[in-house]
């Protein structure tokens, strides 16, 4: 039985390779989702029947290194750091949208101990590796397919494009994905899984297995290039620089010295010749080296980077030993919201981690958790040292490259965060670096024998009682109520407001950490239903259910600034608002911005409650603090000039809607917003103001018959008759019917304006 066990773990392990190629549009975030509750069901499994084997055979029981030491001791930070933080029960479930937490990070430290213990010969970590890469050359098939397949293709076509329809989620081609949903993490993956094919390479003499190897590294870097992913490339090239380095140092062969030598001289003068002809067509068309040829500090990406990475500096400082908590980066952020990564109503405002692994975990676990994050690598390098000090002419090419994937990994992970399908190859990377520095010069030449008669039944039944428990609250219940989120954005989309509502209830009432999402997507839906043909009552009630559910969330969490402008929202978007819920917007503000006091957002909703009361010149005040934290959002000038508008300041509002058009960013204003604004203006005869806004609205619109004519009013109202003879001309050719309109407002123009 202890045998059977042994290859169903293996097989196990092997099987959660695939999670990167798991996708279910049955699944809220089903990118996440899809591969999260796979991920911990199959771990959960493992784990299980490791338990019943260790007590069984105490051979593969895990061996204590100091890299183990500093695995177990990363994760005792992490918890410890949690329950000093700001949110626990955020830290451990995490969330629907990363699909982490301490939970999901504990089943990755379970499996990275479960093959320490299991995987004790070479020929399983080469298996394992191999598999690994032969999922990755698959996933780098289908982002092929996400290339070259029509970007709409439609279900009934024929061929090539019916294909695409049936099997391939295309998504944006400018930047490929696969199936893990996002180019930065694939980018990630596929790197990785470059380092292990180059070793994989390296350790076969069959010639097949060669060319198979160099396919997949030749392939998946031109995929690679096309996720247009900076920092995966960065890493890549950096890893190669530190292969080629070790190389030509520890190499006693003169041919592969040279080589290294020769290799590295290439890539330098290919890498200085790119950047130079970096401007050339051929380099342009160089997707990924594109990027990486064009970083620049007026990029927008590159500026959003240091920003985010300034605030999580300052927001370290606050909490430096003990952080933040796992998962409550989001906490540090609003504190120190970098107010000029808002740049207009588009912009992605909410970020929950700060796309650097270093300030990542330094924010999350404090001076303590970053010590012992980087000591991992450490005791990695370390280990593989040892392991060719052993015998260098045999060993060195494994350690220098395992050491140079391990380097091009943290680099790339400068610059984002990791997903499972990273966790899972760089803990891998590290139970193999054990494995090489257990690993006997020798191998035992003693027959391994497997019995059971040690096994206890009392550990094994409890140890299936626990899985089944741990199953239920860890996948079960969260994946039930994920599906339920999604029916309940179908429902919405359908316009079925009392189907939405009781999806959203039942989701909540299960208790998971998906309630965090369904009560904002639940806060969300009733806002939408406002304005559609819904009954009064149904909408009351809806908003009501919402208010009542965002209240809760900000007592879950009462440092979260986002869940307190999700109510304020709320508040001013009822149906039949009141004095009181104005007034609650204002203080709910007060108490956001002791969190988060440099988001445009939360003055926006005061301005409109303050101006709500009648409270004019508080109102203007705020949406002049909003202008004042960045004055670069159209959005802020553009909500500005509405407050002053609405009391009667035409003067400053006209100066702010002219700063708009003066900054080229009246493009980031509505349609419905341009004709707000008219509306406004017209009631209070305001028409010189009207003029850009039509013709901007005409631009737009150009086959609009009544644009052209309210535009024509507004010259004739002005007395500029031949602008106004022009408009309403171009308005009867769109629509003939505006004929037996025409010549009464010449005739009124000619008596109005002689």
């Amino acid at each position: 039985m202890a045998k059977i066990l042994k290859y169903t773990i293996h097989g196990l392990i092997a099987l959660l390779l695939i999670t990167p190629m798991l996708l279910s549009s049955r699944f809220f975030f089903p990118y996440i989702s899809s591969k999260t509750f796979f991920y911990r069901l199959v771990v959960e499994i493992i784990v299980v029947l490791y338990v019943i084997l260790i007590t069984a055979d105490k051979r593969f029981r895990p061996r204590l290194t100091p890299l183990t030491i500093a695995v177990l001791v990363y994760l005792a930070i992490l918890y410890a750091t949690s329950v000093f933080g700001s949110n626990f029960y955020r830290s451990f479930w995490g969330n629907a949208e990363r699909g982490e937490g301490l939970l999901t990070f504990t089943h990755v430290i379970a499996l990275f101990i479960v093959m320490t213990g299991m995987m004790k010969d070479m020929q399983a970590w080469k298996r394992f590796f191999a598999v690994s890469v032969v999922v990755s050359f698959v996933s780098a098939i289908y982002a092929t397919f996400q290339k070259f397949c029509p970007a709409d293709p439609v279900a009934s076509a024929h061929g090539f494009a019916k294909f695409c329809a049936d099997n391939i989620v295309v998504g944006d081609v400018s930047r490929l994905s696969a199936l893990i949903g996002n180019a930065a993490f694939y980018a990630g993956y596929l790197l990785m899984n470059i380092s292990l094919a180059a070793w994989l390479l390296t350790q076969t003499r069959a010639i097949w297995k060669k060319v198979f190897f160099g396919i997949v590294i030749s392939y998946e870097i031109i995929i690679l290039n096309y996720t247009r992913t900076r920092g995966a490339l960065i890493g890549l090239f950096i890893g190669f620089i530190v292969a080629a380095i070790l190389f030509a140092l520890m190499s006693d062969r003169k041919r592969v010295r040279l080589g290294s030598v020769i290799g590295l001289g290439i890539f330098v003068v290919l890498a200085i010749t790119v950047y130079t002809f970096r401007d050339s067509p051929v380099v342009l068309k160089l997707g990924g080296l594109n990027n990486v040829t064009h970083i620049s500090a007026d990029d927008i990406t590159t500026q959003s980077r240091l920003l985010t990475w300034n605030a999580s500096w300052k927001g370290w400082k606050d909490r430096f030993f003990l952080g933040y908590g796992y998962e409550n980066f989001n906490v540090a952020f609003n504190k120190y919201f970098p107010a000029q990564i808002y740049r207009d109503s588009g912009s992605q405002i909410w970020f929950d981690r700060a796309h650097d692994v270093f300030f990542d975990v330094a924010v999350s676990s404090g001076v303590f958790g970053i010590a012992t994050y980087l000591a991992l690598y450490g005791f990695a390098f370390w280990a593989l040292y040892k392991f060719w000090l052993r015998d260098p002419r045999v060993r060195r090419t494994t350690a220098i490259l395992i050491s140079a994937g391990l380097v091009a990994y943290f680099v790339q992970n400068l610059f984002v965060f990791d997903t499972l399908g990273t966790y899972t190859l760089f803990y891998s990377m590290l139970a193999f670096a054990i494995f090489l520095q257990l690993e006997t010069s020798k191998p035992s030449k003693k027959p391994e024998t497997y019995r059971i008669t040690s096994a206890n039944p009392l550990i094994a039944a409890l140890a299936i009682f626990v899985m089944a428990f741990v199953t239920y609250t860890s996948v079960i219940k969260p994946a039930q109520a994920n599906i339920a989120i999604t029916q309940a954005l179908v429902y919405e989309t359908q316009g079925k407001l009392p189907d939405t509502l009781s999806a959203y209830k039942k989701v909540i009432a299960m208790d998971t950490y998906m309630s965090e999402e369904a009560r904002q997507k639940l806060a969300e839906a009733v806002m939408n239903f406002r304005g559609k043909s819904t009954s009064t009552d149904q909408l009351n009630s809806g908003f009501r259910l919402a208010i009542d559910e965002m209240k809760q969330a900000i007592d879950l969490s009462p440092k979260d600034a986002r869940d307190i402008l999700f109510l304020m929202t709320l508040y001013n978007n009822l149906p039949t608002g009141t004095q009181g819920s104005a007034e609650e917007v204002i203080r709910l503000g007060q108490r956001a911005l002791v969190l988060s006091p440099t988001r445009p957002q939360i003055y926006f909703e005061m301005g409109q409650a303050a101006i709500g009361l009648g409270r004019v010149d508080e109102g203007i005040g705020y949406f002049r603090q909003a202008v004042a934290v960045n004055p670069e959002p159209a959005e802020s000038h553009w909500n500005l000039a509405l407050a002053l508008a609405f009391s009667d300041h035409f003067e400053e509002a006209s100066s702010e809607i002219q700063s708009i058009y003066d900054r080229q960013r009246i493009g980031k204003i509505s349609d419905a917003s341009l004709k707000n604004m008219i509306s406004i203006m017209l009631r209070k005869f305001q028409f010189i103001p009207t003029i850009p806004l039509l013709k901007t609205l005409v631009d737009r619109n150009p086959k609009d018959a009544s644009l052209e004519q309210q535009l024509a009013f507004s010259y004739g109202n002005l007395c500029q008759s031949t602008d106004a003879k022009e408009a309403m001309a171009r308005a009867v050719e769109l629509n003939p019917e505006l004929a037996k309109d025409q010549q009464a407002f010449l005739d009124l123009l000619s008596a109005n304006c002689k």
